[in-house]
Formats: structure tokens, C-alpha cells, sequence
């Protein structure tokens, strides 16, 4: 199987680095990133094949970014 490139985004640390760990021991890598800005910065440059995002976050929250994404 593949694996898959997983973006985790976050404003809380502890909450990225946790599911960042479960994602690699399923084989799969994760990208993390702070906040809606970092995540779209992450999407321009690398292939995602999947995205784990909070709701509510500074900068720009997950609504905001998720409907910038689409």
C-alpha cells in the first residue's frame, strides 16, 4: 500500500504532535502546520493526500480555510 501524506493542522501543539505520531505509526507521514495560512502554504507546494484540520484556530481558522481550499 502507499503511503499516504497526511496534513495536520493545528494551533495547539500537543494536539499535532499526537495525531502526527498515530499517523506515522500507521506507515504514513505527517505534514503539520499551525494555522489555515501554513496549511495552504504546505498544499501549493507538496501533494496532500489528505488533510486533519481544527475549527477554531488564529490567523485563519479551519471554516475559512477549508473554503479557500475548495
Amino acid at each position: 500500500m502507499a503511503m499516504l501524506r497526511i496534513l495536520v493542522v493545528d494551533d495547539i501543539y500537543t494536539n499535532r504532535y499526537l495525531l502526527s505520531e498515530l499517523i506515522k505509526l500507521t506507515g504514513n507521514e505527517a505534514v503539520p502546520a499551525e494555522n489555515g495560512e501554513q496549511a495552504i502554504e504546505i498544499l501549493k507546494s507538496q501533494e496532500i493526500h489528505m488533510i486533519f484540520m481544527d475549527i477554531e484556530m488564529p490567523v485563519m481558522n479551519g471554516v475559512e480555510t477549508t473554503q479557500y481550499i475548495r
